[in-house]
C-alpha cells in the first residue's frame, strides 16, 4: 500500500528495487479511508512505469481534472515475467 500525495500534476510515485525491465502490467486500486469521499471523486490510473518504480496519476471524477496536492492511499500490485 502507498500512502502519499500528488504533485501539482496529480502523480503520486511507487518506488521498487531496480529490475532489469519494467513489470509487464502493473495494477492500482484505492484504500478505504476514514473519508469514503475520496473513493467518489478521485479515479487512479498508471500513468508510467520503468525498472525503477511507477507513476499514478489521479483524476477528480467531479471535475475530470487531475487531482493535485492531493493525499491519497492507493493499493498497487506489479507482475513481471
Amino acid at each position: 500500500m502507498a500512502d502519499a500525495s500528488t504533485d501539482p500534476n496529480g502523480v503520486a510515485t511507487v518506488n521498487w528495487v531496480r529490475h532489469s525491465k519494467s513489470p509487464q502490467v502493473m495494477l492500482v486500486m484505492l484504500a478505504r479511508t476514514a473519508s469514503d469521499d475520496l473513493d467518489r471523486f478521485l479515479s487512479p490510473m498508471v500513468y508510467e512505469l520503468t525498472n525503477n518504480g511507477a507513476q499514478v496519476r489521479f483524476r477528480r471524477n467531479d471535475s475530470n481534472a487531475w487531482a493535485g496536492n492531493q493525499p491519497t492511499k492507493f493499493y498497487w500490485l506489479a507482475l513481471w515475467k
